[in-house]
């Protein structure tokens, strides 16, 4: 994973992983956010083709 300032074009942009395809952006609403925050998984239907899943990362003290 990588953060970036904001989405780009991956086919004319250099990029941290290589030349890459695609670019498909996925907004996150609110009520996204509170799912992660209740331990739920956000799928993500990328291409018709491959499932991704974003979960949120549970700090280390178990909070």
């Amino acid at each position: 994973m990588a953060i970036v300032d904001s989405p780009f074009d991956p086919e004319t942009s250099e990029q941290p992983f290589g030349q890459r395809w695609g670019g498909d952006v996925f907004t996150l609403t609110a009520e996204h956010l509170s799912a992660l925050h209740a331990g739920k998984a956000i799928e993500l239907d990328v291409m018709n083709e491959y499932l991704t899943f974003v979960v949120l990362e549970k700090p280390i003290n178990g909070e």
